[in-house]
């Protein structure tokens, strides 16, 4: 599985690969620590002209620049990328968060620390539909 996680907060990204480590899951990662770079990635725009297609996107929704909403608004409006599975990750627990997220087109939202068992019940969940 190949995963591009979009994440400002190095300790988060941190936390975030020692989860998956340990999950058993076998994956590839890629982190960006910023919305931009994130959709330059997905768009295989340099310096990313090599990029692998992400399986899923791991996007942090307090981001200073480009915050995780307008992200996500990004991929799901472009045509090549609105199928990409994308995943909220946030500290936030506030409603008008999770609902501006579902709003903006986010698959799932997930918070902080990554449960990796919970990220990947929601990939499997979404190969099977």
């Amino acid at each position: 599985m190949q995963i591009l996680l979009i994440e400002d907060e190095q300790d988060h990204a941190d936390l975030a690969k020692r989860s998956l480590r340990s999950s058993g899951i076998e994956y590839e990662l890629t982190h960006v620590d910023n919305g931009a770079e994130g959709i330059q990635y997905l768009r295989q725009e340099s310096p990313h002209q090599h990029a692998l297609a992400p399986d899923v996107v791991l996007v942090d929704l307090k981001m200073p620049r480009m915050d995780g909403h307008e992200v996500i608004e990004n991929i799901k409006a472009d045509s090549g990328l609105k199928n990409t599975l994308v995943i909220a990750l946030t500290t936030s627990e506030a409603d008008g968060d999770r609902q501006r997220a579902f709003a903006s087109g986010v698959d799932a939202y997930l918070s902080k620390p990554l449960n990796a068992s919970a990220l990947w019940n929601i990939v499997m969940r979404q190969r099977c539909v």
